[in-house]
């Protein structure tokens, strides 16, 4: 599912629509591009030592906010819009919480060990990815239609998470109700003594697990 940074901005920008940047875009990542990450993994398969750990980073850290410029700079190149440049789409929009203010990867040592390092820029990288886009439009066309294209999963999960609570929160009534109705029921039948007990009644946290 297209939901991530890169593919989100690409299918968001073709389509006209506004482009989402959490916060003020801030938010640090380091790139790689796919097929440098693919070879690095088939060089460990092939020349690592076995039982060793090797990071594989790109050391081309980006905010969100510089990756998102860069793919509109060469969208405006590739296929410019009829007014204005794709940058005017961004869209700042409220942060997920906990959102990490960056990743980094350390890959010295297979850098050192393996003799590997990325074969391509950021920015080389992503005129290769909007290139495939561009040449591949067929395949997300087909995904303009279905639903939460074009949105951070993170906005999606507050969908959800909303239309959760509610529900939890109408099970917490009905069980509320059960527990009222139960009580009721069992003071009529059971001893003095346990009559007590049955008058115990849950408390919730009607918080959810966030």
């Amino acid at each position: 599912f297209p939901e991530k940074l890169i593919p989100v901005v690409i299918l968001s920008a073709l389509a006209g629509k506004s482009i989402p940047i959490y916060g003020r875009g801030e938010n640090i990542r380091d790139w790689l591009y796919v097929e440098d990450h693919a070879d690095a993994l088939l060089l460990v398969l092939q020349k690592g030592q076995v039982g060793r750990s090797y990071n594989i980073g790109g050391e081309n850290e980006r905010s969100n906010l510089e990756l998102v410029q860069t793919i509109c700079a060469i969208l405006d190149e590739k296929r410019p819009r009829g007014e204005g440049s794709y940058k005017d789409l961004i869209t700042f929009v409220a942060d997920r919480p906990g959102h990490d203010k960056r990743y980094a990867i350390d890959p010295s040592r297979i850098r050192d060990e393996l003799g590997w390092q990325p074969s391509v820029t950021v920015e080389e990288g992503l005129e290769k990815t909007v290139q495939w886009y561009l040449d591949n439009e067929d395949w997300w066309r087909a995904l303009q239609d279905r639903h939460g294209i074009g949105q951070r999963l993170a906005a999606a999960g507050e969908q959800f998470f909303t239309r959760a609570i509610n529900i939890y929160s109408t099970l917490g009534e009905f069980e509320e109700k059960l527990t009222i109705a139960l009580r009721s029921y069992l003071s009529g039948r059971l001893p003095a003594a346990a009559q007590g007990e049955a008058k115990y009644r849950p408390k919730y946290d009607r918080q959810p697990y966030l």
